[in-house]
């Protein structure tokens, strides 16, 4: 069997390193990520950052892929609190140290953690391998493991739609009040958005934002335009 161990940077920044089973308390959902992220084949380029919106701090993120993922986790009303890249799994094998750095680590609301790690997009021996140690990883910590991918197609689209409305600072309650009621039976976005009393670009972003915030209800299947249908859904911040 293999000896998994769970390395990780404390509060004060300090290398921490414990046997997997002893790290079922550590709050990997809060920590900072171990190491900077490596871009795809060593290219900083494609290194990039994501803005979480519920807490106003900001992940680094190895790829666009994992910018997706983020995106997704921070608008999930379900995650209490999530971190990019916090633990490294490390282990002995054929003479050699190993090591695996998931993707995320979060805290849902019901207070369960969980790794979340990108499948490869051509998976082969190896991942099934890092699969299997992950799989012992989640056993031993009591975590529970997700292994995920980035949405694709319409609902990448209309996510980055509203992605680039997420931030909550600023906004009128007032005239979300008002939007809320107009939505109370389902009406396109742009009818809706009229009768908040803003600019009509101003509205449709606030609708965005709306949207992100769950708030609103779309058909994530079909191209959110401005023609679209929302209606409220009930949900409060």
């Amino acid at each position: 069997m293999l000896e998994i161990s769970v390395a990780y940077l404390d509060a004060r920044g300090r290398l921490r390193e414990v046997p997997a089973a002893q790290a079922a308390g550590v709050p990997i959902e809060e920590l900072p990520r171990i190491a900077p992220p490596v871009a795809h084949r060593g290219r900083r380029g494609f290194v990039t950052d994501a803005w979480v919106s519920r807490t106003g701090k900001v992940i680094a993120c190895g790829s666009l892929r994992q910018q997706r993922v983020a995106a997704v986790l921070d608008r999930d009303s379900g995650i209490a609190a999530f971190s990019a890249g916090p633990v490294e799994l490390r282990w002995d094998e054929d003479g050699r140290r190993r090591a695996l750095q998931p993707d995320f680590a979060a805290r849902r609301r019901s207070g369960e953690r969980l790794l979340l790690v990108l499948e490869p997009q051509t998976p082969g021996a190896a991942w099934k391998h890092r699969r299997h140690v992950l799989q012992e990883t989640a056993l031993r910590t009591g975590w529970e493991l997700e292994i995920t991918a980035p949405p694709g197609g319409t609902e990448l689209a209309n996510l980055q739609l509203v992605f680039g409305a997420r931030d909550p600072r600023g906004r009128d309650p007032g005239a979300v009040e008002t939007l809320l009621s107009a939505f109370a039976r389902p009406c396109r976005l742009e009818d809706g958005a009229a009768a908040c009393g803003l600019p009509r670009l101003a509205a449709i972003e606030l609708a965005h934002h709306l949207i992100w915030r769950r708030q609103l209800e779309i058909d994530w299947h079909t191209p959110l335009l401005p023609t679209s249908l929302a209606r409220a859904s009930g949900v409060r911040p």
